[in-house]
C-alpha cells in the first residue's frame, strides 16, 4: 500500500497575526527556524490569534507549537481552530489546556495537538487564551501544521 507522508504545510500558508511586535514579525512562526520568533505587542489583551490561509484546501491533524523562555513568555493556554474559507466559521477542533512549560531560558519547547483529520481547510488559526507575560509579552518561534 502507500506510505501517507506527513508534510509541514504551515511554510506554505500566508500568515497574520491580532497582535504582533514589529522587530519580531509573525512571518517567524513559519520560517523553518527554531530560533526566531514572534513577539506580540507590549500588555496584550487576550484572545490573541495567528491565523494561516492556503489558497486551496489542505488536510491535517495536528498542530506544533514551539515558544523559548516559555515560563516567562510562552502562550500558556490555546485553541486549534479550522475553517473551510479561512475566513468564517470557525470552529474549534482542539484545547490545550493549561500547559505547564519546563525552561525560563532559551531552550526550544514544543506542544503538538492532535485532532480528527480536517479534510480542505483553507484556514487554521491558533486561539490563544492566556500567556505566561512576566516580560509583558508571549512569543512563538514556529508553528507546524500536519
Amino acid at each position: 500500500g502507500d506510505v501517507w507522508v506527513s508534510t509541514e504545510l504551515a511554510s506554505a500558508a500566508s500568515v497574520e497575526s491580532t497582535s504582533v511586535s514589529v522587530q519580531f514579525p509573525v512571518s517567524c512562526v513559519q520560517d523553518g527556524n527554531d530560533k526566531t520568533a514572534m513577539m506580540s505587542t507590549e500588555n496584550p489583551s487576550f484572545p490573541q490569534y495567528i491565523t494561516m490561509i492556503w489558497p486551496a484546501g489542505q488536510d491535517f491533524s495536528s498542530v506544533n507549537l514551539k515558544t523559548w523562555w516559555a515560563l516567562g513568555q510562552g502562550p500558556k493556554n490555546w485553541e486549534i481552530q479550522v475553517s473551510t474559507d479561512g475566513f468564517t466559521n470557525w470552529e474549534t477542533v482542539a484545547s490545550s489546556g493549561n500547559v505547564l512549560w519546563a525552561y525560563s531560558d532559551g531552550t526550544v519547547e514544543s506542544k503538538t495537538l492532535t485532532f480528527s483529520l480536517q479534510t480542505g481547510r483553507k484556514g487554521v488559526r491558533i486561539k490563544i487564551n492566556s500567556a505566561n507575560l512576566t516580560w509583558n509579552h508571549f512569543v512563538v518561534n514556529e508553528i507546524g501544521v500536519f
